[in-house]
């Protein structure tokens, strides 16, 4: 029976976590991590379960008109929603999640269709609360493919005055180090050359 032919792990197509040596001729496909996935289901899940225990008071520690009390109010909202959030996504976007090409970019979550890299001002690696994120600035003219959450969010500016696409691989099926490696090289390699 004749199928769909195996996707190579990104690694391989890598072969080095080094921008210098990544072959950027090529598009690569980067596939979502279903256990990854299921995993910070799985937390919002348990989060859920915790808030709900602080808002109906099942345990003994927490006060009425308290802030833990409070809190858990928040996270009886809060922690649903997001794994709402996640099942739908998980639902709508499958095949791969992140595409790179001599072209251009393009995240499913955030693009409709590819980003190219003349759009891409800057790439810039921040940290989080000790999560690592990628942060690809866009050209202040670029009117691209962005669906419409982001292209409100990119008006207003996130986390600062920074305003541009977020990337983090936490629910890729390659590390973050993979990911980083890959977005510098391809922008390296196919940016406007000044």
């Amino acid at each position: 029976m004749a199928g769909r032919p195996r996707q190579r792990p990104v690694s391989s197509l890598v072969g080095t976590n080094q921008p210098d040596v990544i072959n950027t001729s090529r598009t690569v496909e980067i596939a979502r991590s279903w256990p990854k996935t299921i995993g910070i289901l799985a937390a919002g899940i348990g989060l859920s379960w915790c808030s709900l225990d602080i808002a109906l008071h099942w345990s003994p520690q927490v006060r009425s008109g308290s802030f833990i009390e409070f809190a858990g109010y928040f996270g009886l909202v809060f922690f649903p929603a997001g794994i709402l959030a996640g099942l739908f996504g998980a639902i709508r976007f499958r095949g791969p999640l992140v595409t790179l090409s001599p072209e251009g970019f393009r995240d499913r979550r955030q693009a409709r269709s590819t980003i190219p890299w003349t759009a891409i001002a800057e790439v810039r690696l921040v940290r989080i609360h000790r999560r690592k994120i990628i942060q690809l600035k866009l050209d202040p003219g670029f009117t691209g493919p962005l669906r419409k959450g982001i292209a409100s969010m990119l008006a207003g500016g996130v986390l600062g005055s920074f305003k541009g696409i977020y990337i983090a691989s936490f629910e890729l099926a390659i590390s973050f180090a993979e990911l980083e490696a890959l977005v510098l090289a391809y922008h390296r390699d196919h940016r406007p050359k000044s």
